[in-house]
């Protein structure tokens, strides 16, 4: 299947003019990728077997647009399920719509602030946002934090990762006194 959607791809006039057409029956479908697979497939086969120039250009697009009246039908009848049909009686006999779980708005606020005050503290520095979130997943002994870190960052030696650690932790403990409430 792949080796007739090639022929469709090395023609870039093909591959628009079966784009822009199933671009125009987008509203009538569910699947318009599928859809241009399958009209992809059809038109490569042709130009693979017969117009392998696709100087036929009249032909080819009349061969697409037939190839999309005919998956039009197989595309639309689709099976869906709305939301309207699930909703179910309650304990009342009255029918309860389904409400489905809007999952972005349960963002947790904890871990926003959380990975805002990181941010805030690292300061576009990988090393510290480095050290800001071992220190998040509770990896808190400064020496196994400084090989990692010396592995990571390969310029500095483990000692120099140590102390630096230190001197971070202090600035992040007198940055966050100083801004709490």
């Amino acid at each position: 299947m792949l080796e007739y959607q090639i022929h469709c791809y090395q023609k870039k006039w093909v591959l628009d003019a079966i784009v822009n057409a199933v671009d125009k029956v987008s509203s009538e479908v569910t699947n318009t990728y599928l859809m241009e697979g399958q009209v992809m497939n059809y038109v490569g086969k042709y130009i693979a077997e017969q117009d392998t120039e696709a100087k036929n250009k009249k032909y080819i697009t009349r061969l697409i647009y037939q190839k999309i009246h005919r998956l039009k039908a197989q595309y639309r009848s689709q099976h869906v399920t709305y939301f309207a049909d699930l909703g179910f009686e309650d304990d009342s006999g009255e029918l309860v719509d389904f409400d489905p779980v809007d999952v972005l708005a349960n963002v947790d606020a904890d871990s926003i602030i959380t990975k805002e005050t990181t941010a805030l503290l690292a300061k576009d520095d990988r090393r510290k946002e480095f050290v800001l979130n071992a220190w998040l997943v509770g990896f808190s002994n400064d020496s196994e934090l400084s090989f990692v870190l010396a592995d990571e960052f390969k310029e500095t030696q483990p000692s120099g990762h140590r102390s630096f650690i230190k001197r971070f932790r202090n600035d992040c403990r007198t940055l966050l006194s100083s801004t709490a409430i």
